[in-house]
Protein backbone atom coordinates (compact mmCIF):
# COMPACT_ATOMS: atom_id res chain seq x y z
CA UNK A 1 0.00 0.00 0.00
CA UNK A 2 1.62 4.19 -0.64
CA UNK A 3 0.50 6.38 1.30
CA UNK A 4 -0.09 10.01 0.05
CA UNK A 5 2.67 12.37 -1.20
CA UNK A 6 5.28 8.41 -1.57
CA UNK A 7 6.24 7.48 -4.45
CA UNK A 8 7.65 3.74 -6.06
CA UNK A 9 9.87 4.49 -9.06
CA UNK A 10 11.87 2.68 -10.83
CA UNK A 11 11.68 -0.64 -8.76
CA UNK A 12 10.74 -4.13 -9.41
CA UNK A 13 10.47 -7.66 -7.62
CA UNK A 14 11.60 -10.70 -9.20
CA UNK A 15 11.47 -13.06 -6.25
CA UNK A 16 9.22 -15.53 -4.43
CA UNK A 17 6.17 -14.59 -2.24
CA UNK A 18 4.16 -16.69 0.10
CA UNK A 19 1.25 -15.92 2.84
CA UNK A 20 0.34 -18.36 5.45
CA UNK A 21 -2.80 -17.08 7.78
CA UNK A 22 -5.44 -18.29 10.42
CA UNK A 23 -8.99 -18.12 9.56
CA UNK A 24 -10.79 -17.64 12.93
CA UNK A 25 -14.02 -16.55 10.89
CA UNK A 26 -15.10 -19.69 9.39
CA UNK A 27 -17.18 -22.00 10.98
CA UNK A 28 -14.07 -24.50 11.06
CA UNK A 29 -10.95 -22.29 11.03
CA UNK A 30 -8.91 -23.36 9.06
CA UNK A 31 -4.99 -22.15 7.79
CA UNK A 32 -5.04 -20.53 4.11
CA UNK A 33 -1.52 -20.61 2.12
CA UNK A 34 -1.38 -18.13 -0.21
CA UNK A 35 -4.05 -15.31 0.04
CA UNK A 36 -4.69 -11.62 0.10
CA UNK A 37 -1.46 -10.93 -1.58
CA UNK A 38 -0.95 -8.19 -4.30
CA UNK A 39 2.21 -6.91 -6.00
CA UNK A 40 0.69 -3.52 -5.55
CA UNK A 41 -2.87 -3.46 -3.40
CA UNK A 42 -3.52 0.20 -2.67
CA UNK A 43 -2.74 3.70 -4.03
CA UNK A 44 -4.10 6.21 -2.20
CA UNK A 45 -5.11 9.58 -3.29
CA UNK A 46 -1.49 11.78 -3.80
CA UNK A 47 1.07 8.35 -3.90
CA UNK A 48 2.65 7.87 -7.25
CA UNK A 49 3.89 4.27 -8.48
CA UNK A 50 6.16 4.66 -12.06
CA UNK A 51 8.16 2.02 -13.70
CA UNK A 52 7.62 -0.35 -11.15
CA UNK A 53 7.24 -4.15 -12.00
CA UNK A 54 7.77 -7.90 -10.90
CA UNK A 55 7.93 -11.24 -12.50
CA UNK A 56 4.93 -12.90 -11.61
CA UNK A 57 6.19 -16.37 -13.06
CA UNK A 58 8.19 -16.43 -9.79
CA UNK A 59 4.72 -17.62 -8.10
CA UNK A 60 2.76 -19.60 -10.40
CA UNK A 61 0.43 -20.46 -7.48
CA UNK A 62 -0.25 -17.18 -6.00
CA UNK A 63 -2.76 -14.62 -7.57
CA UNK A 64 -0.15 -11.41 -7.53
CA UNK A 65 -1.96 -9.10 -9.34
CA UNK A 66 -1.81 -4.73 -9.11
CA UNK A 67 -5.13 -3.18 -7.28
CA UNK A 68 -7.49 -6.36 -7.24
CA UNK A 69 -6.25 -6.74 -11.07
CA UNK A 70 -4.17 -9.11 -12.45
CA UNK A 71 -4.02 -6.13 -15.68
CA UNK A 72 -0.90 -3.94 -16.20
CA UNK A 73 -0.55 -0.86 -16.98
CA UNK A 74 1.60 1.12 -18.39
CA UNK A 75 3.81 2.37 -15.38
CA UNK A 76 3.38 -1.03 -13.22
CA UNK A 77 2.67 -4.40 -12.79
CA UNK A 78 3.17 -7.95 -13.72
CA UNK A 79 5.11 -8.63 -16.41
CA UNK A 80 6.10 -11.44 -18.71
CA UNK A 81 10.03 -13.47 -18.35
CA UNK A 82 10.51 -12.55 -22.05
CA UNK A 83 10.37 -8.49 -21.49
CA UNK A 84 11.83 -9.26 -18.33
CA UNK A 85 15.14 -10.25 -19.83
CA UNK A 86 14.56 -7.59 -22.15
CA UNK A 87 17.60 -4.69 -21.85
CA UNK A 88 15.37 -2.72 -24.24
CA UNK A 89 12.24 -2.30 -22.12
CA UNK A 90 13.93 -1.81 -18.67
CA UNK A 91 15.79 1.28 -20.69
CA UNK A 92 12.53 2.59 -22.25
CA UNK A 93 11.40 3.04 -18.97
CA UNK A 94 14.25 5.12 -17.86
CA UNK A 95 16.48 2.33 -16.10
CA UNK A 96 19.82 3.85 -16.71
CA UNK A 97 22.60 1.18 -17.59
CA UNK A 98 25.26 3.78 -17.98
CA UNK A 99 24.88 6.02 -14.78
CA UNK A 100 24.58 9.03 -16.07
CA UNK A 101 21.50 10.28 -15.18
CA UNK A 102 21.05 12.32 -11.80
CA UNK A 103 18.33 11.28 -9.43
CA UNK A 104 17.34 13.66 -6.88
CA UNK A 105 15.18 12.37 -3.89
CA UNK A 106 14.00 14.21 -0.36
CA UNK A 107 16.97 12.44 1.77
CA UNK A 108 19.57 12.65 -1.53
CA UNK A 109 19.83 15.82 -3.26
CA UNK A 110 21.51 13.83 -5.95
CA UNK A 111 22.75 10.26 -6.79
CA UNK A 112 22.90 7.57 -9.71
CA UNK A 113 21.79 4.51 -10.26
CA UNK A 114 23.16 2.20 -12.60
CA UNK A 115 21.96 -0.61 -14.18
CA UNK A 116 23.02 -3.95 -15.60
CA UNK A 117 21.80 -7.26 -16.60
CA UNK A 118 21.88 -10.65 -15.16
CA UNK A 119 21.59 -13.33 -18.13
CA UNK A 120 21.41 -15.92 -16.23
CA UNK A 121 18.27 -14.82 -13.92
CA UNK A 122 16.84 -12.89 -16.98
CA UNK A 123 16.48 -9.22 -14.67
CA UNK A 124 17.88 -6.09 -14.18
CA UNK A 125 20.15 -5.66 -11.28
CA UNK A 126 22.70 -2.51 -9.89
CA UNK A 127 26.14 -2.92 -11.31
CA UNK A 128 28.39 -1.15 -13.30
CA UNK A 129 28.60 -2.10 -17.27
CA UNK A 130 31.27 -2.28 -19.70
CA UNK A 131 31.13 -2.89 -23.45
CA UNK A 132 32.38 -5.24 -26.35
CA UNK A 133 32.24 -5.37 -30.19
CA UNK A 134 34.05 -5.73 -33.61
CA UNK A 135 34.15 -3.59 -36.37
CA UNK A 136 32.91 -5.55 -39.08
CA UNK A 137 29.85 -7.78 -39.51
CA UNK A 138 30.35 -11.69 -40.50
CA UNK A 139 34.26 -11.11 -39.22
CA UNK A 140 33.87 -13.03 -36.12
CA UNK A 141 32.57 -12.61 -32.49
CA UNK A 142 33.66 -11.05 -29.53
CA UNK A 143 33.32 -12.25 -25.76
CA UNK A 144 33.40 -10.87 -22.60
CA UNK A 145 33.85 -13.41 -19.61
CA UNK A 146 32.12 -13.78 -16.39
CA UNK A 147 32.51 -11.04 -13.81
CA UNK A 148 32.35 -11.28 -10.13
CA UNK A 149 29.23 -10.06 -10.45
CA UNK A 150 27.35 -11.87 -13.26
CA UNK A 151 28.46 -15.74 -13.48
CA UNK A 152 27.71 -15.58 -17.46
CA UNK A 153 29.28 -14.65 -20.65
CA UNK A 154 28.48 -12.19 -22.80
CA UNK A 155 28.74 -12.26 -26.39
CA UNK A 156 27.93 -10.08 -30.10
CA UNK A 157 28.41 -10.98 -33.21
CA UNK A 158 26.85 -7.77 -34.37
CA UNK A 159 28.95 -4.41 -34.50
CA UNK A 160 26.15 -2.38 -34.15
CA UNK A 161 25.09 -3.94 -31.50
CA UNK A 162 27.52 -4.17 -28.13
CA UNK A 163 27.91 -6.41 -25.93
CA UNK A 164 27.48 -5.53 -22.38
CA UNK A 165 28.61 -7.12 -19.27
CA UNK A 166 28.26 -6.16 -15.70
CA UNK A 167 30.72 -5.53 -12.84
CA UNK A 168 31.08 -4.86 -9.56
CA UNK A 169 31.95 -1.59 -8.34
CA UNK A 170 35.84 -2.68 -7.25
CA UNK A 171 36.31 -4.63 -10.51
CA UNK A 172 39.50 -3.42 -12.87
CA UNK A 173 40.49 -6.22 -15.18
CA UNK A 174 38.37 -8.84 -17.33
CA UNK A 175 38.99 -11.54 -19.65
CA UNK A 176 37.92 -11.14 -22.99
CA UNK A 177 38.40 -13.04 -26.52
CA UNK A 178 37.76 -12.40 -29.78
CA UNK A 179 37.28 -15.10 -32.46
CA UNK A 180 38.04 -15.23 -36.74
CA UNK A 181 35.50 -16.49 -39.54
CA UNK A 182 36.81 -17.44 -42.68
CA UNK A 183 38.14 -14.36 -44.66
CA UNK A 184 39.13 -12.44 -41.89
CA UNK A 185 41.72 -12.16 -39.86
CA UNK A 186 41.86 -10.41 -36.42
CA UNK A 187 43.78 -6.93 -36.22
CA UNK A 188 44.15 -5.48 -32.39
CA UNK A 189 42.13 -4.37 -29.64
CA UNK A 190 41.14 -0.71 -29.54
CA UNK A 191 39.42 0.80 -26.18
CA UNK A 192 37.37 3.99 -25.92
CA UNK A 193 35.94 5.44 -22.68
CA UNK A 194 32.65 6.44 -21.33
CA UNK A 195 30.31 5.09 -24.09
CA UNK A 196 26.93 5.83 -23.33
CA UNK A 197 24.67 3.86 -25.75
CA UNK A 198 25.30 -0.23 -26.25
CA UNK A 199 23.88 0.50 -30.40
CA UNK A 200 24.72 2.82 -32.84
CA UNK A 201 23.66 3.24 -36.57
CA UNK A 202 25.20 0.96 -39.13
CA UNK A 203 27.75 3.35 -40.11
CA UNK A 204 31.17 2.02 -40.51
CA UNK A 205 32.16 6.22 -39.95
CA UNK A 206 32.12 5.47 -35.98
CA UNK A 207 34.43 2.58 -36.32
CA UNK A 208 37.06 4.51 -38.79
CA UNK A 209 37.17 7.13 -36.17
CA UNK A 210 38.25 5.25 -33.26
CA UNK A 211 40.81 3.39 -35.36
CA UNK A 212 42.62 6.96 -36.75
CA UNK A 213 42.48 8.53 -33.14
CA UNK A 214 43.34 5.85 -30.66
CA UNK A 215 46.32 3.42 -30.13
CA UNK A 216 46.21 -0.40 -30.19
CA UNK A 217 45.97 -1.77 -26.74
CA UNK A 218 46.69 -5.56 -27.86
CA UNK A 219 47.06 -7.76 -30.64
CA UNK A 220 45.89 -10.60 -28.76
CA UNK A 221 42.65 -12.30 -29.50
CA UNK A 222 42.28 -13.45 -26.09
CA UNK A 223 43.75 -11.47 -23.21
CA UNK A 224 43.49 -12.14 -19.27
CA UNK A 225 42.76 -9.32 -17.02
CA UNK A 226 42.60 -6.32 -19.33
CA UNK A 227 42.04 -3.59 -17.65
CA UNK A 228 38.85 -1.45 -17.40
CA UNK A 229 36.58 1.26 -16.17
CA UNK A 230 33.34 1.66 -15.82
CA UNK A 231 31.57 1.96 -19.75
CA UNK A 232 34.94 1.17 -21.23
CA UNK A 233 33.94 0.05 -25.00
CA UNK A 234 36.39 -2.71 -26.40
CA UNK A 235 36.40 -2.85 -30.27
CA UNK A 236 37.74 -5.89 -32.02
CA UNK A 237 39.51 -4.94 -35.53
CA UNK A 238 39.46 -7.35 -38.26
CA UNK A 239 41.00 -7.00 -41.85
CA UNK A 240 39.83 -9.00 -45.08
CA UNK A 241 41.99 -11.32 -46.45
CA UNK A 242 42.40 -12.12 -49.93
CA UNK A 243 42.19 -15.69 -51.06
CA UNK A 244 43.75 -17.17 -54.14
CA UNK A 245 43.21 -20.16 -55.81
CA UNK A 246 44.62 -22.34 -58.65
CA UNK A 247 43.12 -23.35 -61.54
CA UNK A 248 41.70 -26.28 -59.19
CA UNK A 249 40.19 -24.12 -57.13
CA UNK A 250 42.74 -25.15 -54.11
CA UNK A 251 43.67 -22.26 -51.62
CA UNK A 252 47.18 -21.07 -53.00
CA UNK A 253 49.19 -20.30 -49.33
Amino acid sequence: MLGNESEIVRCHYAGKTSSTQYNAVLIIPIIQNNVNISGISNIFEGGVVKKAYFKSSMNPDVNMGCLGSEDVSSDYGPITDIKYANMEFWKNNDYDFFGNISRDTAYNNEHFNQWTMDYKLGIPIHGKNIFATLDFKGAGKVTIDSTKLISTQSSTDNPYEFAMQGINSDETTVNVYASENQGYKFDGWYKISNVSTNKIDENYDYFLKIYNENEKISNEKEINNMQIKNNDLLIAYYKTLVIFHDINGNIID
